[in-house]
């Protein structure tokens, strides 16, 4: 027998179902214990392409340092309090480190269901609590936002602008609303849209982020749609990978808008634009939702537009922004340094970005960069009649 026979011993005369749920258990425990292990003992191989390790440069808060620290916090060797904790919130998930690791781990990965478990005893930064506050009470990661304007109620598809669109950009919607019936969609627009629950999932908080997908999932599976656009890569990744790992089913397709520009390409008639821009790929289309050239092959068929890339792009993107990760509210000033240390790479091929995510377009333009979101600058290219 092997050295782990002893949990065959111990569910002996359990019913099947119960056999079978505890080792379904006891493995995947046992496999993510064994994971942070292996990521806690690398010598940093994915240091490289970490953004918050290369402009950070502390041991504390490079890849492998942050495992350590949560393995360590895991088998009670160091005290969970929140100085030791707070380093494995200086994450931005952006999961480059697994494009590299001979594994494939994401550090974000690993470490999370170590701030889960801390934060159950209470111990996480003050700085994340009046996020999930207003979460709990305004389903919105910004508090309370008023919408005036009024938007269609009926219709085949579902557009989900999220948070940060709805706070600081709400003109965008008028944009996504005229693209995709140009493309032949009929969206709809919920006047109580409530946030996908990314956030509350990255702090850990399960049970919050349970109940806000089962929310969401009831009232969106309630419309009858077969479709659901986003505008928020991190929406389109939490509603179509996140929601299934927790057994919550949303029954329409979820596509970000980058993917249904793509799909329909041919029935666009772009004008010539005689001009030179950049891309900045954000993390969870390229690699989450492995999309990692899906901004080029849509700008390629604009005639006349030259399209460069940074060295970083695709799944080797430089991950920036600004809400669409818990850095915003752990460090901003780190956050800005990583965002204009994107920027410099970027405006090196171009003054000119497009990126497909509004979080890193605000990212971005706080610091002075000149950005347009992929929708708003396919919706000017078209040839109107």
């Amino acid at each position: 027998m092997g050295k782990d026979s002893w949990i065959l011993d111990a569910i002996k005369g359990s019913a099947f179902g119960t056999k079978l749920s505890a080792l379904k258990k006891f493995l995947f425990e046992k496999s993510k214990v064994e994971d942070l292990t292996k990521c806690a003992l690398c010598p940093n191989m994915c240091r490289f392409s970490c953004p918050i390790s290369i402009v950070d440069g502390k041991e504390t808060t490079s890849p492998a340092s942050k495992s350590r620290i949560a393995f360590l916090l895991r088998k009670g060797y160091i005290e969970k309090n929140i100085e030791n904790v707070l380093p494995l919130y200086y994450c931005l998930s952006c999961n480059v480190c697994s494009t590299w690791c001979p594994f494939e781990f994401s550090v974000g990965d690993v470490i999370r269901p170590i701030r889960g478990e801390i934060m159950r005893q209470g111990v996480y930064p003050e700085s994340l609590r009046d996020v999930l506050e207003n979460l709990r009470n305004y389903h919105c990661v910004y508090g309370e936002i008023e919408g005036n304007a009024q938007y269609p109620r009926d219709g085949d598809t579902l557009y989900i602008r999220g948070c940060l669109v709805r706070k600081f950009y709400p003109q965008a919607t008028d944009k996504a609303i005229e693209l995709l019936r140009i493309l032949g969609y009929n969206p709809l627009i919920l006047d109580n849209e409530k946030c996908c629950g990314y956030l509350t999932y990255e702090i850990g908080d399960d049970d919050t982020f349970i109940e806000i997908a089962t929310k969401n999932a009831e009232e969106i599976n309630s419309l009858g749609i077969n479709t659901i656009v986003t505008a928020c890569p991190e929406c389109a990744y939490t509603y179509r990978v996140l929601y299934p790992q927790y057994k919550i089913k949303i029954k329409a397709k979820v596509y970000h808008i980058t993917e249904i520009i793509k799909m329909h390409l041919d029935k666009l008639n772009f004008r010539e634009k005689k001009e030179t821009v950049t891309i900045h790929d954000p993390s969870k289309l390229a690699i989450n939702l492995d999309q990692p050239n899906i901004l080029t092959d849509i700008l390629s068929r604009i005639p006349g537009l030259e399209v460069k890339l940074p060295m970083r792009h695709g799944k080797n993107t430089f991950e920036c922004g600004n809400g669409n990760n818990l850095l915003t509210w752990i460090d901003a000033d780190l956050l800005e340094m990583i965002n204009l240390e994107r920027l410099k790479e970027l405006n090196e091929e171009s003054e000119i970005i497009i990126t497909a995510s509004y979080a890193c377009k605000k990212g971005l333009e706080d610091i002075g960069g000149k950005v347009y979101d992929i929708t708003e600058y396919v919706l000017d290219a078209i040839k109107k009649d």
